[in-house]
Order: structure tokens, then C-alpha cells, then sequence
């Protein structure tokens, strides 16, 4: 009984030296690794810049250095953390230490988390980088604070998208935002349907020149006419799988925009397919050919509904269109159709089709879909 005892006074007063250490030290913003005063930075410029209504980064977070080992390849995985920052929260506890942030900074709610305080133990799962949609992490007066770990991949990737900015604003936006959306991210299998696929090749020409044509507003309004009248004819096909489809293009397509948006604010900018290895491959129909004439690509065109959303929303936001408060209980197609309210009736489906070669785009078409049976 007295060994234990004594393993146990041991214990505790281990514990109390490592916490007298931790307050011990005074803790300055100048101090911090160049990582983290990186990361800080970027997250004071980015939550000090509004775009959404509603949306902000300025919302309680627990943000967590990932180390440098002990990581599987995606990153998804560590059983390794080096610091554990809380931001936007005012707590008191020997287990926080204020960071004494520049002034000129929004950003001076910053405290470094001891491993033992309940916030940093709560977080301690290794799987995951950021809060699920449903997850509330709760600390004292404070709802959904939100997780999200970063590490030395979240400042040099060659994916933009997995930057610390546009990745923690993407997948904030999930979260934040999309909680009340009437619409949900269902899984979006591909179609097993030759004369849906065909229009999706057409859509892809014209989602091409849309993205080359961003700054022209005259032809940015003739090319989403265009949208319109092909995505009416895949509706007509099937229509449960078009909705299906506008909402995960919604749902992606949104963060996605955010994302970008975010990437700017912080001289990070992404480009639109940026899994595209040069340049002249950056095209939706390049991604059509390649899903058609090669193996293991079929899922392409899944993921390509995170592009074509975020290029719409592009384009209704350079036609001066504001979309931003119709997304909870609308989709980003749905969106296209409200600006574009004049008579489509001059644009025929034909002409659009003899106009983009269709003949080619359906020999491509019978390719995929003979890869799905």
C-alpha cells in the first residue's frame, strides 16, 4: 500500500512540476517557430477578411501542430503533436498560457495549451485534421470549437487546396455554414447512362470556355445560357441523378470557392483543376478524354463537380450577381438559372451541339460508358 502511495505522490508531483514549468516561461508571438507565427499570421489576415455573411474565421478554434513523424501519407493520421493553440476564447486556467500577440494584430486571443488541460486531451485522437460537420467540442461558455491540425505539408504542397488557409476555410466552411443547408453531401456515383454522359462532355466544352472567359462578361452570359440549356436536357434524362448531382456541386463547389477566395487573402492562389500536370491539361473536357482513353480515372468526373461549382460561382460573382445568402435552401445550378431569367428560346440544343463537335464527344462518351459495363 505505501509503494503505491508513494508511486502515486511521484505521480502527482511530476504533474505539478510540468505544469509550474509551463507557466514558468513567459510565451511572445516572436518566440514561436517560424511555422507557427506563419500559421498565425495567415489566420489573423484571413479571419480579419469578410466575403460570406454569416461566415468568418474569427470563431473559436483549437489549432494543433502535427509532428514531424509518426504520420501516414495523407496526413490524415498522426500520433504526434507538438503544440496545441486555442484562438478566439478567453479562459483562465493553469493549464493556458496567453500569447502575448503584435499589436496591430485582430487576432490577440491566443493561448498554448498544456497537454493536459481537458481541451487537449479531448482532442488527443491521432485519426482525422478537422471537426466533422456533427461534432461539438465544448469548453466551459464556449459550442463548437472548432479542430483543426496542420503541420510542414500545410506550407509547401504541391496542392494548393491542402495549404493551411484554403484547407482550414474549406472545411470550416462544412462546418460553420452547412450545418442548416437543406441540401446534403450524398455520395455521387457516375451514371451508367451513354446519352447522360454525352452531355456531360458537351457541358465540360462549355464549362472550358467559361473558365477562359471569367473577365468577359458578354460572353460569360452567352456560355452559361448554353449551361442551362444542356443541363436541362441531362434533367430531362434522369432527373433524381441530376439533383444529386447539383447538390454535391453545390456542396463542394461552395468550399471550394471559399477556399480559393480564402487563398488570395493570403498570396496563396489556387488554380481551377489544379490536379492538372501543365498547364494546357487544365480543361474539364482534357478530364473527359483522359476518364474515356485510360484506366482508373472513371471517379474524375465525381470530383470535377468541386471545380465546375466553384467556376459558376466565379462567374455569377463577376456578373456582379449575389448569390451569397441563396445557397442554404438552393443549389449553384438553380443560381445560373435566376441570373439568366430572359428567354432562352434562341438557343436550341442542336446548334449548341453542332457547335461543340458533338459527334466527337460521343465517341469519347462510348468509351466511359463501356467502362462502366
Amino acid at each position: 500500500m505505501k509503494k503505491i502511495l508513494k508511486i502515486l505522490i511521484t505521480f502527482l508531483l511530476i504533474i505539478l512540476i510540468y505544469i509550474l514549468i509551463f507557466n514558468f516561461k513567459s510565451l511572445n508571438f516572436n518566440n514561436l517557430s517560424d511555422l507557427n507565427k506563419k500559421a498565425l499570421e495567415e489566420y489573423n489576415t484571413a479571419m480579419s477578411s469578410n466575403l460570406w455573411e454569416g461566415y468568418s474565421l474569427d470563431h473559436p478554434m483549437i489549432l494543433i501542430e502535427k509532428g514531424d513523424f509518426f504520420n501516414n501519407k495523407k496526413h490524415s493520421i498522426n500520433l504526434y503533436r507538438k503544440n496545441i493553440f486555442l484562438v478566439n476564447v478567453d479562459i483562465k486556467s493553469p493549464l493556458a498560457k496567453k500569447i502575448k500577440m503584435p499589436k496591430d494584430f485582430k487576432l490577440q486571443k491566443v493561448y498554448k495549451l498544456n497537454r493536459l488541460h481537458p481541451l487537449a486531451i479531448k482532442t488527443i485522437s491521432p485519426i482525422g485534421n478537422f471537426s466533422s460537420i456533427d461534432e461539438n467540442l465544448k469548453y466551459k461558455n464556449y459550442n463548437n470549437i472548432y479542430k483543426f491540425k496542420y503541420g510542414k505539408n500545410n506550407f509547401n504542397s504541391a496542392k494548393k487546396s491542402q495549404e493551411f488557409i484554403p484547407f482550414l476555410s474549406h472545411e470550416f466552411f462544412h462546418y460553420n455554414m452547412q450545418k442548416t443547408w437543406s441540401i446534403k453531401n450524398e455520395y455521387l456515383d457516375i451514371i451508367n447512362n451513354k446519352d447522360y454522359i454525352s452531355l456531360i462532355g458537351l457541358e465540360y466544352k462549355i464549362l472550358d470556355n467559361i473558365m477562359n472567359n471569367l473577365n468577359n462578361k458578354v460572353l460569360l452570359e452567352n456560355y452559361l445560357k448554353e449551361y442551362i440549356v444542356v443541363s436541362r436536357e441531362k434533367e430531362n434524362i434522369n432527373k433524381e441523378y441530376f439533383n444529386t448531382e447539383k447538390d454535391y456541386e453545390t456542396i463542394e463547389g461552395s468550399a471550394t470557392y471559399i477556399g480559393m477566395k480564402y487563398g488570395n487573402f493570403v498570396n496563396t492562389p489556387l488554380p481551377f483543376l489544379e490536379g492538372a500536370r501543365r498547364d494546357e491539361d487544365r480543361s474539364f473536357y482534357y478530364i473527359f478524354t483522359v476518364v474515356a482513353n485510360y484506366d482508373n480515372y472513371i471517379n474524375e468526373l465525381r470530383y470535377s463537380r468541386y471545380d465546375s461549382g466553384s467556376l459558376l460561382l466565379f462567374a455569377l460573382n463577376n456578373l456582379d450577381y449575389n448569390f451569397y445568402n441563396n445557397l442554404e435552401n438552393s443549389t449553384i445550378y438553380k443560381e445560373v438559372e435566376k441570373y439568366n431569367k430572359d428567354d432562352l428560346n434562341s438557343l436550341d440544343l442542336n446548334s449548341i451541339k453542332e457547335k461543340y463537335d458533338f459527334k466527337s464527344i460521343e465517341i469519347e462518351s462510348s468509351k466511359i460508358f463501356n467502362k462502366l459495363n
